[in-house]
């Protein structure tokens, strides 16, 4: 006696644990994001996250492959969006500033927009100016 899957039970389930294991990929980003920035306090470039909700993407569109369903393609547009609000967000707001050289002596500072003290006092570019020598030292440091 053999046992079988009926043809039926095998084609609801075709691509059911890719559709699952997309979603899964997604979520981790998510819950890794929350982990580090909420339990860790890290605040760093979360480049894992569009990583993560990218292969949760291709995951999904694997599962369409195999068998076509509408909740499928619903999941797969919903984490598609949701993947590429974060790649525009990572790639738009985490740039950092054009290389200009380095600081010459004698020459102006170059331009900075405006940053506060550790106090909280203002700090721009016209707090270099006077009579005096200027030092900035930059630390970048954790607290």
């Amino acid at each position: 006696m053999s046992t079988t899957t009926p043809p039926l039970a095998s084609a609801k389930a075709a691509g059911r644990p890719l559709l699952w294991l997309g979603i899964a990929f997604f979520l981790l980003g998510r819950i890794v994001k929350a982990v580090l920035v909420f339990g860790a306090g890290l605040l760093h470039t979360p480049w894992y996250s569009p990583i993560l909700a990218t292969i949760g993407v291709g995951l999904i569109a694997l599962s369409i492959v195999r068998r076509l369903t509408a909740w499928r393609i619903v999941a797969l547009l919903l984490v598609g969006a949701l993947a590429a609000g974060e790649w525009w967000f990572l790639l738009s707001y985490s740039r950092i500033p054009t290389y200009a050289g380095p600081a010459s002596a004698e020459q102006p500072f170059p331009e900075f927009s405006p940053a506060s003290l550790a106090d909280g006092t203002p700090f721009a570019r016209d707090n270099l100016i006077g009579e005096k020598h200027t030092v900035l030292v930059f630390f970048r440091g954790r607290w």
